[in-house]
């Protein structure tokens, strides 16, 4: 089931350059980039430039990184004008949080701590961080995925759900931090100039590579006007890579969305019949707040009937988003990617060790490298660099200690 555009003039700018607004059917990208992953050498799409943006990327317009995310969202809505929806779902995290960590307001916990506190059988029985088994190539290898309706018995096997009492804990984080991450910055204050720079240097024959779960990445290739897809396989635009998700994605659409998509089928794209993305428009989503200010992709944030499911929340513990066969399918060409680049910029991403599905997808890449690939490490944390040089090799790996704004393809 995919919705289509009424017609062209459906079609919100650039449309023409990109396909961010309309994108196609999933399964016909998927088939494209198998035809061209198997076909011949001389006529595959080439990939020149991989760039991988973590946390420390998004950090440089002052947003928040995985340790500070938590505290960044409780602050965000506690300061906010009143508001019936976001204020309960505040009020249910503070209760949590009251509970479990006392006096949390001095010190907030990280992102990876918070999910502890709804993950603790993961971490009893896999250990912190991460879970082993959580790995969208192995899940696609394994022909796992909610589309396949077999996901939901493989996480109870493996045991890595958040405890029965957590989900609604779980969602109302989802919720807010969806909010957060669309209207938590302004266009102005992504529009910066180091930034515009960098994305005016990026052409057909680069892939992005984002951990982060914003759309800044996309406002920046649309100002440029710079034509990219999230979706599609094809060596006629710069392919955006989104590994842990993003925030325009819903999974596990409600019956009221389901509703909404035949009564209102200009609000939503089907992706695939478990996971949906919202349209970035401005009549997209009911209105959560009077007056919604400025935005990155939009003005309008999530409205109070619909749920992100856990789509947004991948690292370090569930593997719920990694069942999307959307996700899956962006690690496929994820590793395609990297194994075509000659040149790999990683910017603000510490290549952590609870991000065990990178270090496999690593693994999986580097066997397949030749000594002409050089990799360009960005980062003010020398530990960073010899971590990036423990997994691609000591050789190739240059490291720049410098934060994403001194970043510049060499």
């Amino acid at each position: 089931m995919h919705s289509e555009p009424h017609s062209l003039d459906d079609r919100m700018p650039p449309a023409p350059q990109c396909e961010y607004y309309w994108p196609p059917a999933l399964e016909r990208c998927a088939r494209r980039y198998e035809e061209d992953v198997l076909g011949p050498k001389d006529r595959q799409v080439p990939v020149r430039r991989a760039l991988i943006l973590g946390a420390g990327f998004s950090r440089s317009f002052s947003f928040a990184t995985s340790d500070e995310v938590v505290g960044a969202v409780m602050s965000f809505f506690r300061d906010r004008p009143p508001n019936g929806w976001y204020r309960g779902l505040h009020d249910q995290l503070c209760w949590l949080l009251d509970n479990v960590r006392p006096g949390w307001q001095d010190a907030m916990p990280t992102l990876y701590e918070f999910l502890d506190i709804l993950y603790p059988e993961c971490r009893e029985r896999h250990g912190s961080p991460g879970v082993q088994s959580s790995d969208p190539l192995a899940l696609f290898e394994e022909g796992v995925s909610w589309e396949a309706g077999n996901c939901r018995s493989w996480v109870k096997a493996a045991r890595c759900a958040p405890a029965a009492e957590s989900h609604r804990f779980l969602h109302a984080f989802e919720a807010l931090l969806g909010v957060f991450l669309l209207e938590g910055r302004t266009s102005t204050e992504v529009a910066q100039e180091w930034a515009l720079e960098v994305f005016k240097q990026v052409e057909a024959t680069d892939a992005i590579l984002t951990l982060n779960w914003d759309v800044i990445p996309e406002f920046l290739m649309v100002t440029t006007e710079k034509p990219f897809c999230r979706y599609d396989w094809t060596g006629e635009r710069t392919k955006l890579i989104k590994l842990h998700g993003s925030v325009d994605l819903f999974g596990d659409p409600s019956r009221l969305m389901r509703r909404d998509l035949r009564d209102m089928p200009h609000r939503f794209e089907c992706v695939t019949d478990a996971l949906w993305r919202a349209r970035t428009s401005d009549d997209v989503l009911v209105r959560t707040m009077e007056q919604p200010g400025p935005s990155i992709g939009r003005t309008i944030p999530p409205a109070e009937r619909y749920s992100k499911a856990c789509v947004l929340i991948m690292p370090p513990y569930s593997p719920w988003g990694y069942g999307y066969e959307l996700i899956q399918f962006n690690w496929r060409k994820a590793q395609t990617a990297l194994e075509r680049a000659r040149e790999v910029y990683i910017v603000g991403y510490s290549i952590p060790d609870d991000d065990t599905a990178f270090h496999s997808l690593s693994a999986r890449v580097v066997s397949h490298w030749d000594d002409r690939v050089a990799v360009h490490v960005w980062n003010p944390d020398p530990r960073v660099g010899e971590r990036a040089k423990r997994i691609f090799g000591r050789r190739r790996v240059t490291v720049h200690e410098g934060c994403a704004e001194s970043f510049r393809f060499q």
